[in-house]
């Protein structure tokens, strides 16, 4: 079953869709310590299956970022952070 979505959801996905595309705005250390706080705040409190929804996670962080001007999306967080902040995860053998 498909979720139900509101016009408002819609039109925020679509503008930050698009915004995305059209500039490639660079991480802050400020969103890197923002991101790594809220990861961690997640897996002391939420469960596991919850920790890493990474929707709920840029949700999160663009409301904290909102003078920015910057909207990340899911991906953008769950690749800043296996790719750049998390150190325990390991890319090669």
């Amino acid at each position: 079953m498909m979720p139900k979505w509101d016009m408002n959801k819609i039109r925020f996905k679509w503008f930050s869709i698009q915004k995305s595309i059209e500039q490639k705005i660079s991480w802050t250390s400020e969103e890197d310590d923002k991101l790594s706080e809220i990861i961690k705040r997640r897996q002391l409190t939420k469960d596991e299956a919850s920790i890493y929804k990474w929707t709920e996670i840029a949700e999160e962080l663009n409301k904290s970022e909102n003078e920015k001007n910057s909207t990340r999306l899911g991906k953008h967080c769950r690749e800043r952070w296996f790719n750049h902040l998390d150190h325990t995860f390991k890319k090669y053998l």
